[in-house]
């Protein structure tokens, strides 16, 4: 669609309706105005976006790996902790007994889990 009116530098919208179509031309100021409000409303749409979307997800995650952490450690110093009783810190536990107290570790952590639901 070209204007032979038209001003250098001047944008033209195209507005497609139901039954036509439309052309708006833009002089070369309120050019510039579209396109800074188009460029403000995408760093407006990025802030919305980071602080309602982005930031909320990774705490999430960061959240659940630092509770990880937290229920990996608890397990750890529970079963260091039988072992050293079974083996009244005298030797080193063997394979099987590291495997039994792991189980029952865990066991304990899973029936415990179902008192919440």
């Amino acid at each position: 669609m070209s204007n032979d009116n038209e001003v250098p530098g001047s944008m033209v919208i195209v507005a497609q309706g139901p039954d036509d179509q439309y052309a708006y031309e833009v002089p070369p100021i309120d050019s510039a105005a579209v396109a800074g409000n188009m460029f403000g409303d995408l760093i407006q749409r990025d802030i919305y976006l980071q602080k309602n979307i982005y930031y909320p997800v990774r705490s999430i995650f960061e959240q659940g790996t630092k509770e990880k952490k937290e229920i990996n450690k608890k397990v750890s110093d529970q079963v260091d902790g039988l072992l050293k009783q079974i083996t009244q810190g005298k030797r080193e536990a063997t394979r099987q007994e590291r495997v039994d107290v792991m189980s029952a570790v865990l066991h304990k952590m899973e029936s415990d889990l179902e008192g919440y639901k």
